[in-house]
């Protein structure tokens, strides 16, 4: 039986990648020159160490790092850059090296706030919130291996504005090989659009679209047990947050739950191991903002 629960605690939470007992994530500004940093938390010990604090070459990371099958880990900076559109790169966790690989430019996209994905076929996959021909983001693919970065799908508002545009989150790769994404704009009713891209033939195929007044989807969709995809959606002062759920199969989309209060949960629904899904999220109280609200989503499957 699936059942919904909703509760809050307040904490900081370290944005991480896990290893064994050590947390790796990013910070949006702080380091030496106040641009954002790499950093280590050790559970054990309770310690935060900064590992390297981040130059113009890429700064204000927004989201997590990914590990890839290297060792390394590969991360995208906001701003910064050549250009100053953000930046593409890389950090060994064993020598301490960081190297700035990619400069995004306008054509690239520009603006990337979710994390890269590496993908069954050894490439990595991400998105940018702006830039390409409609400055409405691109979906593209970067190869460690060659050091190549491809322009794959540009996110359209005027020659097809029902797609869905401005993705704001992360790509995952679902069980039957195809990645899938969601847009927080754009769709039929502009409130944004679930999507999948298929890495084989680069074809891009809009799903389904979020209905308005639902809260945008600012997150990353996680795939269940039972094969559906879930998605959290950020509120704001004019509409709450969701979860919704989606069958790949069925094609169809589900709205599972609404908060009624106005939740930015800019955070991804993540799938523990009890069976329940988790997010994080900053709540607003008449106006005001508590930040630090840890908001569990429970959507048990055990």
């Amino acid at each position: 039986m699936r059942k919904i629960l909703l509760f809050t605690v307040s904490y900081i939470i370290y944005s991480p990648l896990l290893q064994s007992q050590t947390l790796l994530g990013t910070t949006f500004n702080g380091g030496a020159g106040s641009l954002g940093t790499i950093g280590k938390f050790e559970v054990a010990s309770n310690k935060l160490t900064v590992l390297r604090s981040l130059e113009a070459s890429g700064m204000a990371p927004a989201s997590s790092l990914t590990q890839a099958s290297d060792g390394k880990l590969y991360g995208m900076a906001v701003s910064g850059g050549v250009n100053n559109f953000g930046s593409i790169y890389s950090y060994d966790p064993g020598s301490g090296v960081y190297t700035s690989l990619k400069s995004l430019a306008d054509i690239d996209g520009r603006y990337p706030t979710g994390a890269l994905f590496q993908a069954s076929d050894g490439k990595l996959y991400g998105m940018t919130n702006g830039g390409s021909s409609e400055n409405n983001g691109i979906l593209f693919s970067y190869d460690p291996q060659t050091s190549i970065c491809t322009r794959l799908y540009d996110f359209f508002s005027y020659t097809a504005p029902n797609d869905g545009t401005y993705p704001y989150g992360s790509l995952i790769q679902g069980s039957d090989g195809k990645l899938y994404g969601v847009t927080c704009a754009g769709g039929e009713e502009n409130g944004g659009a679930i999507f999948s891209f298929d890495i084989g033939t680069t074809t891009y195929t809009k799903l389904a679209d979020f209905p308005f007044g639902a809260g945008l989807p600012k997150g990353d969709l996680v795939q269940a047990p039972d094969g559906k995809l879930y998605v959290w959606t950020s509120g704001s002062v004019y509409n709450n947050s969701s979860i919704f759920s989606f069958d790949p199969v069925g094609q169809t989309l589900q709205w599972l739950y609404n908060s009624n209060t106005q939740n930015d949960s800019y955070g991804s629904l993540m799938l523990a191991t009890d069976g329940n899904l988790y997010s994080l999220s900053i709540q607003h109280f008449q106006n005001s903002v508590r930040c630090s609200i840890l908001i569990s989503a429970l959507v048990n499957f055990l």
